[in-house]
């Protein structure tokens, strides 16, 4: 009868925290959803999601550097300003969580972004009939989200891998 007690204590004690893990999932996926599609609408739109959603003292690490929230969301603009004349736009963009672990007001998420670009072919491709070609890429990221002003809101993000659908590479193809 005392393990059962022991159980039941352990059980109960557990609870609160696998509530806390659920919620943070759902917040969190939820806020994944809104730059997924931030990210279709346009480098605008991703801009204005990354003013509301990424910590003042942000940083990212990829392709050998590091940016803070001022330069990425400064660069997501000036791409908006000038786009790439070869840049057709995002088509579809879907992040998903792949490991969450909560701890009080921060939370660390292992996610695959898996997105579907169109670009102009270069000269002498023909590519598609229309002179576009769809680019499928698969990146990976750690990224920390912590709890600031009742919401949940990236702090750190950093690439571990990216490629192609068929053939993700570990680590960041761009660092040395």
């Amino acid at each position: 009868m005392k393990g059962l007690w022991i159980a039941i204590l352990i059980f109960v004690c557990s609870y609160p925290a696998c509530a806390d893990q659920t919620a943070t999932m759902k917040a969190i996926s939820a806020q994944y959803a809104l730059y997924d599609k931030a990210c279709v609408k346009g480098m605008s739109s991703l801009a204005d999601w990354c003013e509301e959603n990424l910590t003042a003292d942000f940083t990212m690490k990829a392709s050998g550097g590091t940016m803070d929230r001022k330069q990425f969301v400064s660069m997501c603009r000036a791409m908006a300003k000038n786009p790439d004349p070869t840049w057709g736009g995002i088509k579809s963009q879907k992040i998903t969580i792949d490991k969450l672990k909560v701890t009080d007001s921060e939370a660390v998420a292992e996610v695959t972004s898996r997105g579907t670009a169109v670009m102009k072919a270069a000269k002498g491709n023909k590519g598609h009939k229309s002179g576009y070609r769809t680019v499928q890429q698969v990146q990976h990221f750690r990224e920390t989200w912590v709890m600031t002003g009742g919401a949940w809101k990236i702090h750190k993000s950093e690439l571990l891998g990216s490629g192609s659908p068929n053939g993700v590479k570990k680590g960041d193809p761009h660092s040395n």
